[in-house]
């Protein structure tokens, strides 16, 4: 190794970076599930209209990662609620 990463290690930490580990340390609040969501309301009895109005709220990220969790029926009635211009 060479002495100049030698001293890079045993160097003292820059002012400010222990904080940031401290901060990275700690627990990060838990994301929701969209895609679990989605599937809620897919699995809902709400009205065609209701869950279309739901999932227009989504990013469509998170309607993409929803479709594995789907069967086949159920991703062609969410092609369906979604309508074309929201499938593009």
């Amino acid at each position: 190794m060479k002495d100049e990463e030698l001293e890079e290690r045993a160097a003292p930490p820059a002012a400010g970076d222990e904080d940031r580990r401290k901060d990275s340390d700690e627990e990060q609040p838990e994301r929701p599930d969209m895609a679990e969501q989605i599937v809620r309301i897919l699995h809902s009895d709400m009205r065609r209209s209701a869950k279309r109005d739901r999932l227009a709220d989504y990013h469509s990220n998170d309607i993409a990662e929803a479709l594995d969790a789907l069967t086949r029926k159920e991703r062609l009635d969410l092609y369906r609620l979604l309508g074309q211009d929201e499938l593009s």
